[in-house]
């Protein structure tokens, strides 16, 4: 374990909290010194930022704040143009769901040669979540209508802290 001084108070962490303070995960502040590492952990502002933002909607809003940092500090940060797609209808899913930061994403059917709008997701939605949890290609077609802001997350990730917390699931299923 490594001593943790900040403002005097001195703690321990563990190894491995230790490891990942220093691969980036965490903003550290401090330095090696031969009595042992001296580190100031702060959880960076930006994914604080994202995860109060998303802690506003549900499902993220029934995490523990550990889950939803962990889940956020993976998520990526997507912009679509208007008109771009996201994801084309009998598209094998992809490794994220998404939710809308800014703008508005269509939801599509296509029948035959007609295109039927079936659903406009604006801040806070998903959209993409269904066909990962059943292991099925996308049903329907994602398209910005504006200029959009997407955050990405991580099937696998968002599983695992289902998995932990039947509430998710118990709201998923509703969804």
């Amino acid at each position: 374990d490594s001593p943790l001084k900040w403002g005097g108070i001195e703690n321990s962490l563990p190894g491995d909290l230790c490891h990942q303070a220093l691969t980036s995960k965490w903003l550290v502040l401090g330095s090696i010194r031969p009595i042992g590492l001296q580190l100031v952990v702060m959880t960076n502002p930006i994914v604080q930022r994202f995860a109060d933002f998303v802690a506003a909607f549900a499902p993220f809003r029934l995490m523990q704040e550990a889950q939803l940092l962990a889940l956020c500090q993976q998520a990526e940060v997507i912009y679509q143009e208007k008109g771009e797609l996201v994801f084309r209808q009998g598209e094998a899913a992809h490794e994220l769901f998404y939710c809308v930061g800014e703008g508005a994403i269509q939801l599509m059917r296509q029948e035959g040669t007609e295109e039927l709008l079936v659903d406009i997701c604006d801040e806070g939605d998903l959209f993409g979540l269904r066909p990962l949890l059943a292991d099925q290609p996308y049903g329907l077609e994602a398209r910005a209508a504006e200029n959009t802001l997407l955050y990405g997350f991580k099937i696998q990730q968002f599983k695992a802290i289902m998995a932990e917390d039947a509430r998710i699931s118990l709201y998923l299923a509703r969804y």
